[in-house]
């Protein structure tokens, strides 16, 4: 579901939520289009 809304290749290669979470805290741009997806 987030790959079809945020194009991120973590979650359409490896959509593990460990991963997925350790990829957003090391990238802001991503994490900022997670928040405003579901803060939003």
């Amino acid at each position: 579901e987030l790959a079809r809304r945020i194009d991120i290749r973590c979650f359409k290669n490896d959509p593990s939520i460990k991963s997925s979470l350790a990829f957003l805290r090391k990238t802001p741009w991503a994490r900022k289009k997670v928040e405003e997806l579901f803060l939003g």
